[in-house]
């Protein structure tokens, strides 16, 4: 990973971005929350907002594990993007 340089780019996009976080209630992490995403719907039009969390491929964050960030508890509720190095999950409360 040292070698890397999109492995680099993504954990100091995290360090810069994102907050400590502890997902499944034991791994130390950094994720990166949004909240007020828009979701489109088939014609273009607005259906909706989410939150969405940004979490390193390391942590092996997956579907349905528990998320806290800032006390506040989350579940990850949908994969919605991977690039190999950051995974990009929809939210919902816990």
């Amino acid at each position: 990973m040292a070698g890397n340089p999109f492995a680099r780019m993504a954990g100091r996009l995290l360090h810069h971005l994102g907050r400590p976080a502890l997902l499944r209630g034991t791994v130390a992490t950094q994720a990166a929350l949004e909240h007020g995403v828009l979701v489109y719907g088939e014609y273009g039009q607005v259906t909706g907002t989410v939150s969405v969390a940004t979490l390193p491929v390391e942590a092996s964050p997956r579907q349905h594990d528990a998320l806290e960030v800032d006390g506040v508890a989350y579940v990850l509720d949908k994969l919605e993007r991977s690039d190999g190095y950051l995974l990009r999950f929809i939210l919902r409360g816990a």
